[in-house]
């Protein structure tokens, strides 16, 4: 059975478990499908992306194509589909879901269900490298499946090309292509509760990378460009320029929220070098706060979840493993 849903048609308020019976879940596993490489293929020179039906084949799932595309493209609306459906599935007294999509945003994919999936569900998130091939069922579809089949822990796994990856996991370039592996850090237990409904515009979270002489710039760019949050990929343990002190500072006193992360590979931030100004100590007795050993990419999509949610107040709680008192 293939269900299609259409982003607009889901109404509103999203993820709320009340209303959702626009659609009956059944108790077989369901595949939604948000496009990207796995599901792109080529009809003279034109891009098509294929739905969960052409991916799968013949299968007894319940195939829900959430308005596909390939993953440069996917949006807030996206995400908040996928957790609509998740939502519904835990509802319906179901466990399992294989959720498809793109390489390109599948990091920030990954990150938004650690936060906002439903305790108890068994999510495998599969990907391609290569693109899809008409008749053919998607590379490592069957890998998935078995391993939801294999009654597995709940919990999230990621699957490139039918290999296996646990959750947090990186991208990175090999010198001849791309490939996964899993992080070296782990990720904060703060979650979404059930219940709250996230906003349905996604809050505007800015990152501003550090870097000799962005002082004036990023100033410029804070005091413009509206925003929620601010996330800082900053220098080392956290430090940041001292001529970009006095635009966070003037941002904080408007009630907004930063967090600081630092630009190293597997960098951490932690409180160094007291009474020196622009540095992690100085930001984090500021009011800043430290995202411990998260990328920037991760703190964003965290940031913007807890401001999305209707439960005000949450900052520190999604951040409280790495606060400082």
């Amino acid at each position: 059975m293939v269900h299609r849903v259409g982003l607009l048609s889901l109404g509103e308020p999203f993820g709320l478990v009340a209303g959702i019976a626009e659609r009956t879940v059944s108790l077989m596993t369901t595949v939604l499908n948000l496009g990207g490489t796995i599901a792109l293929t080529y009809d003279d020179d034109v891009p098509v992306t294929l739905s969960a039906a052409e991916l799968l084949g013949e299968s007894d799932a319940e195939m829900v194509d959430l308005d596909p595309v390939q993953s440069n493209g996917l949006s807030w609306a996206h995400l908040l589909a996928v957790r609509h459906e998740l939502l519904s599935i835990v509802a319906a007294g179901a466990s399992d879901a294989v959720l498809i999509t793109g390489t390109d945003t599948v990091e920030d994919v990954g990150n938004f269900l650690h936060l906002t999936a439903p305790p108890g569900l068994r999510i495998a998130l599969v990907c391609s490298l290569d693109t899809a091939t008409r008749g053919q069922r998607a590379p490592g579809i069957e890998a998935a499946l078995t391993w939801l089949r294999s009654g597995a822990d709940a919990g999230l796994q990621l699957f490139v090309d039918g290999n296996a990856y646990s959750v947090p996991f990186e991208k990175y370039w090999t010198g001849s292509r791309w490939d996964f592996a899993a992080s070296p850090d782990t990720l904060p237990p703060w979650r979404v509760p059930t219940q709250n409904q996230l906003d349905p515009v996604m809050p505007t979270v800015i990152v501003i990378p550090a870097g000799i002489g962005c002082g004036q710039w990023a100033s410029a760019v804070i005091g413009s460009v509206p925003s929620a949050g601010i996330v800082l990929e900053a220098f080392g343990s956290g430090d940041i320029p001292p001529d970009l002190v006095p635009s966070i500072e003037s941002y904080l006193r408007r009630g907004a929220k930063v967090v600081i992360t630092s630009l190293a590979p597997h960098g951490r931030v932690e409180p160094m070098y007291p009474a020196i100004v622009g540095t992690s100590h100085e930001l984090l007795k500021a009011g800043v706060y430290s995202a411990g050993t998260l990328t920037a990419r991760q703190a964003r999509i965290r940031l913007a979840v807890e401001l999305a949610s209707d439960a005000s107040g949450e900052v520190l709680q999604a951040f409280e493993r790495f606060a400082t008192t």
